[in-house]
This record gives structure tokens, C-alpha cells and sequence, in this order.
């Protein structure tokens, strides 16, 4: 389906279950206490709400991360391997590639170790 069809039949269709669970949330939300961890995770969800039902405003988003995953999915099959497999050309890989994956990791993992970032 063209994204624009895609974007007719979500209003259509799935628009209403949407807002529905969100007023259903609200209402169901009020009567947990603060501290409930089902009522964090209700917090957390309606709050983002807004980019939760963004793929209602554009046919173009993809309902699901599948692609994202089987992206990801070598590196978190073969990090253990990489890492401990006793092969240099294993840790080479995994230490140039996952880094561009998380740089975030990356650098707590070297300021844990000690390292200083930036210094020459």
C-alpha cells in the first residue's frame, strides 16, 4: 500500500483502539498508587503517548522495529564470541564495530576503565 492509504486505513481503523487505550490508561491510572510498578510503566507510556500514536499522523513510520532488530541482531548474537572466542581478529571487530552501534556504551565503558576521553 502507498504510505498515504497506509495513513486512511490507521485513522480508520486504528485511531479509535488507540485513543481508547490511552483514555483507558488515564482512568485506569488514577486509581494506582504512585509507587505501583504498573503504574511507572502506565506514566512512562503516557507521557510519550504523543510518539507512541505518531505513526497515525504518518503513513510512512513502520508499526513495527523489526528491521531495527535484524540490524542488530549479528552483533548481539556474536559479541560473546567475539569476546571470548580468544581470537584477535574477534576482538578487533567487535571493539571497531560496536561502537558505531552505541558510542554512548562505548565511552562509559572507557571513563569506567579509567581512560581519559580527549586528552592527548
Amino acid at each position: 500500500m502507498s504510505s498515504e492509504a497506509r495513513l486512511a486505513a490507521r485513522r480508520k481503523d486504528i485511531a479509535p483502539l488507540v485513543n481508547d487505550l490511552i483514555e483507558w490508561m488515564k482512568r485506569e491510572r488514577a486509581k494506582l498508587s504512585h509507587h505501583n510498578d504498573v503504574a511507572k510503566a502506565m506514566n512512562y507510556m503516557l507521557k510519550r503517548a504523543d510518539v507512541f500514536a505518531r505513526f497515525l499522523e504518518d503513513g510512512r513510520i513502520c508499526l513495527s522495529n523489526n528491521a531495527a532488530e535484524r540490524a542488530l541482531r549479528g552483533i548481539a548474537l556474536g559479541r560473546k564470541s567475539w569476546l571470548f572466542a580468544g581470537s584477535d581478529e574477534g576482538a578487533s571487530y567487535c571493539s571497531s564495530h560496536h561502537p558505531l552501534i552505541n558510542p554512548a556504551g562505548f565511552v562509559d565503558y572507557r571513563q569506567a576503565a579509567g581512560v581519559v576521553i580527549g586528552a592527548h
